[in-house]
């Protein structure tokens, strides 16, 4: 490079490649800032070199282009994508296959931001050049319709991506047979497809195709074969089929295996697959355990500072707050705040900054959770001024700190604030718009006036039944939540309506023995005691009562608040020995729960005030609330 520069004259071609290549190492060591230092660099030195040639220019912005794509930076990468094709077009003129080829990078740029629209636009541009410079059935026109085919099924045209797709695989199979494995591709985007229209038999049939092939042409134990057993596991995941979808990544982890030493990058993946797969099926000690071995792999060859390492401790993060180990969860959530200023990923620290302040309300800590926010939302202004979905989303987690910490009429103005814009962008009909409206009912329900909360609720229903269905978990929440009003207005007939209509969505949606059912059955099971119907309370109780024992095991906040509600349904009727027992019970779990001493101080306060009415009783039981406490 220093004799290059040296000799500027006669090596500025070299200077160039010289450049690229620095950068195509940077890459292939995953070190994007040193990477686009020396792109920008290049780009910089044939700028400033007025006698460049500015062919030599076109590499470098796809370099560039390249590492904002691996950074997620799309916008960016977008923009220096469409330098290298309008670059390319004046060189070459508009109908270069290389033009072609350009736009087939722009396309997929905007697919990723999904302005599919647009890359419809672009790929039919080069559909255009290549149908005319290019033989009929030629490899790269197949690729541009299966790029077509692909994008018409994500703006929701399936017919029309089958036709695409299915000349495709016509094209390939006239020149390359019918083992080829350029047919891969558009199997498994035909998959994806079927996926769409919800069938899922069809799109498994592509995906058996997928493994037929490339255990006849690289092997049955090939590293090819693992790829595809992946993603027919990551299939059966979209359609919650979740033993078959262990089945399958269990299958492609043991075949690479034997191909990789155990402790290989490669298999990173495979350990996460099969932690999403055991996080669905509510294994969730062996879910972290393949979790943490997937970071574990991933920090060995990648460090800590990188995308995938982010994502990990993200996945793990979620997985605790599933189980309501919050303090764990935000542990996680700060170390994604770590990762991401560590790679300077501001659009990343602006999430993790989201991620921990959602946490921090869940916890009821509004004041850190509204920190946490500003500086999130500052890195946003600065940043992504234009992104006015972003911005709408900080609105939205505003009004929640503040609904939190019980100021509502600030957590009103933010909800209105992220409610109007995100009509604005989206339409009213919008699982963004009926999040927010959902918000702002449950404001006005901390404020007493139910009435509006109704109203609000009605027309959050509204969207979401259009939107996901009349028959959705999302639908059954709003349920919930009416319930709740009318049963805040004592009108116990009317809540008791709407949360028998949740719990048949959710029987609906999840079977009999979700944790979500045993939720509404314990709704019910409040609006019967409150008519004084005690035994379908009970009923109502016990039900959930065993759901959330199977599911979160006896140390479980849920687990205590159903002993909670036994003890309830018994002081009504005057049985003090068995609301003892119950309350008692309560106290065990309760104790067991970390980081929530609220219900365990409320049910020691209840077993006291009892104990002072029932003064002979705490005699007799020998049994005193302060030691179990």
């Amino acid at each position: 490079m220093e004799l290059a520069r040296k000799n500027l004259k006669e090596h500025r071609s070299l200077i160039g490649f010289l450049y690229n290549e620095i950068v195509r190492i940077y890459l292939k060591l995953e070190d994007l800032n040193s990477g686009l230092r020396i792109a920008q660099k290049a780009v910089d030195f044939f700028l400033s070199h007025t006698r460049s040639n500015l062919e030599e220019l076109v590499p470098c912005y796809e370099n560039i282009a390249t590492i904002y794509k691996k950074k997620k930076c799309w916008d960016l990468s977008l923009d220096y994508s469409i330098k290298a094709l309008e670059l390319q077009k004046k060189l070459y003129g508009e109908n270069d296959l290389r033009v072609a080829d350009s736009y087939v990078t722009v396309g997929r740029t905007l697919e990723s931001l999904e302005q599919h629209d647009d890359a419809l636009q672009y790929y039919l541009e080069c559909k255009s050049i290549r149908k005319a410079k290019l033989p009929k059935n030629d490899l790269k026109l197949a690729e541009i319709y299966t790029r077509l085919g692909c994008t018409l099924n994500e703006l929701g045209q399936e017919e029309k991506a089958i036709k695409k797709l299915t000349k495709a695989v016509a094209m390939i199979e006239e020149t390359q047979g019918k083992e080829s494995l350029e047919l891969i591709p558009v199997y498994e985007s035909l998959a994806k497809v079927y996926k769409n229209l919800d069938q899922f038999e069809e799109g498994l049939d592509f995906h058996f195709k997928c493994i037929e092939i490339k255990s006849k042409v690289k092997g049955p134990e090939s590293l090819e074969v693992a790829t595809s057993y992946q993603r027919l596991g990551n299939y059966y995941l979209d359609f919650q089929k979740d033993e078959s979808a262990l089945d399958a990544h269990l299958i492609s982890l043991q075949i690479r295996k034997t191909h990789v030493a155990p402790d290989d990058h490669l298999l990173s993946q495979n350990y996460f697959n099969i932690a999403l797969a055991y996080e669905n099926l509510y294994r969730y000690d062996d879910a972290l355990e393949n979790y943490e071995t997937s970071l574990r792999l991933s920090i060995k060859q990648l460090g800590t500072f990188h995308f995938e390492v982010y994502d990990t401790y993200h996945s793990i993060a979620k997985l605790f707050e599933k189980q309501d180990r919050r303090e764990e969860a935000l542990s996680y959530y700060r170390k994604t705040l770590e990762v991401s200023s560590g790679l300077n990923d501001q659009l990343l620290m602006a999430k993790a900054y989201k991620n921990i302040a959602v946490m921090q309300i869940e916890m009821g800590y509004s004041d850190a959770a509204i920190e946490s926010l500003n500086h999130g939302f500052k890195i946003i202004k600065k940043n992504y001024p234009k992104e006015q979905s972003k911005i709408a989303g900080f609105y939205f987690y505003f009004g929640r700190a503040y609904l939190t910490g019980g100021d509502y009429d600030e957590a009103l103005y933010y909800f209105k604030r992220s409610l109007r814009i995100r009509e604005d962008i989206y339409g009213e009909e919008n699982t963004k718009v009926s999040d927010t409206l959902f918000c702002m009912a449950q404001t006005y329900q901390e404020m007493d006036d139910h009435i509006k909360a109704i109203q609000v609720y009605k027309r959050c229903l509204s969207i979401r039944a259009n939107v996901d269905g009349p028959e959705s978990e999302e639908v059954a929440n709003v349920y919930n939540d009416m319930g709740i009003s009318y049963d805040l207005l004592h009108n116990h007939r009317k809540a008791l309506e709407y949360y028998e209509l949740g719990l048949k969505i959710r029987l609906k949606v999840h079977g009999e023995d979700h944790p979500n059912v045993a939720d509404s059955l314990a709704n019910c099971g409040l609006m019967y005691e409150e008519m004084g119907k005690y035994n379908q309370a009970m009923k109502c109780y016990r039900k959930s009562q065993t759901i959330r024992s199977e599911h979160f095991g006896r140390k479980h906040l849920k687990v205590g608040q159903s002993f909670s509600n036994f003890g309830y349904v018994h002081d009504s009727q005057g049985n003090y020995r068995e609301t003892m027992k119950n309350m008692r019970r309560a106290l065990r779990v309760y104790s067991l729960v970390p980081d929530d001493d609220n219900e365990k101080l409320k049910t020691y306060n209840y077993i006291s005030d009892l104990e002072k009415d029932n003064a002979k009783l705490r005699v007799d039981l020998g049994y005193d609330a302060v030691s179990y406490l």
